[in-house]
């Protein structure tokens, strides 16, 4: 199964290069189900190849960290500029199709306001494995301008993907190494998940004959 979503993400990225890139961040800043933390993971190791050059680094800034934090911020503003003009009334009406309920802002504020550094909580929830989206509507609903919206969204979609592509690169050869492995240990999870799903509904469904 990842053997093959890596599949389809080389032959997305691959042919686009940074703009591969760009349009993977852009498409995080609008779905939450869009896994992009996985995207700089493959990113790290189609693009990234050998020891720590400059080549390397120059690849790892133009094609994989630049072009994802600057897909970040733009996606992002298409959510940003809503909740920031209409705030909970945006959340209410559209927040079931985005992904994001009031409920679970006023948790992600609770968290947040723990710190005194706004800033850096939200860079960090960039980083982290925190929806795009929810941070984006947060920032909106509380008003955070415009201009420290845009710096804070850069520095966290920058670090996550030079973060996570270096993870990738140093990761890449042993994957690559393994891969058939993993993919039929995948196979393997997958199949007992699914016997387990099957054997809980047919034991339900016969204990509730038996009940009748």
């Amino acid at each position: 199964m990842l053997n093959s979503f890596i599949t389809i993400i080389s032959n997305i990225i691959i042919p686009l290069g940074a703009f591969g890139v760009f349009l993977a961040e852009f498409l995080d800043g609008l779905f939450v189900f869009i896994p992009s933390t996985l995207i700089f993971l493959i990113a790290g190791f189609l693009f990234l190849k050998g020891p720590m050059s400059f080549v390397l680094l120059k690849t790892l800034f133009m094609v994989v960290v630049f072009p994802a934090a600057f897909g970040l911020v733009l996606g992002s503003f298409i959510f940003y500029i809503p909740s920031y003009i209409y705030g909970k009334e945006f959340i209410d009406r559209w927040g079931k199709w985005i992904g994001v309920s009031w409920t679970e802002i006023e948790k992600f504020d609770a968290r947040i306001a723990k710190t005194h550094w706004d800033e850096i909580g939200i860079i960090l929830s960039r980083i982290a494995l925190v929806p795009s989206v929810m941070v984006t509507v947060f920032c909106g609903v509380t008003r955070i301008p415009p201009k420290k919206y845009t710096w804070v969204t850069f520095v966290g979609g920058f670090f996550k993907a030079l973060s996570v592509a270096l993870i990738g690169w140093s990761a890449g050869e042993l994957y690559i190494q393994y891969a058939d492995y993993i993919d039929k240990i995948e196979k393997i999870v997958f199949v007992i998940i699914v016997v387990c799903i099957i054997a809980c509904v047919v034991y339900r469904k016969r204990k509730k004959n038996v009940i009748q």
